[in-house]
């Protein structure tokens, strides 16, 4: 990290050294904060915040349906109880092989 000072730089990117395109940006977006409002608060953000946005989400001002963190659309229901759900859920995704998985996974970490 030494080998460079920041002068000389042009990019920056995430100290977990991403080679992802997303992750890498120009140092001069950065150059300065400004404060958007949130709610009831401002929040600072880089200056040239939309071009840091558009790099890392493309178009981020259209609206898409995003997932959840295992891959699959989240579904909340404040009506009823998640146990109404597992019967349907255990039957789509073969509770057996997951009887499997867990028997696999047991060997690998030695319970």
């Amino acid at each position: 990290m030494k080998s460079y000072s920041k002068e000389d730089c042009r990019f920056i990117s995430i100290i977990s050294w991403s080679e992802n395109e997303r992750y890498i940006r120009e140092k001069t977006w950065y150059r300065d904060v400004v404060f958007l409002p949130f709610e009831n608060i401002l929040i600072p953000a880089p200056v040239d915040y939309d071009l840091v946005l558009k790099k890392q989400f493309g178009d981020y001002m259209i609206p898409v349906k995003g997932q959840s963190m295992h891959g699959t659309p989240l579904v909340m229901d404040v009506e009823h109880s998640y146990l109404d759900y597992l019967p349907k859920l255990r039957k789509q995704h073969k509770r057996d092989k997951w009887k499997y998985k867990w028997k696999y996974i047991k060997e690998i970490i030695k319970f």
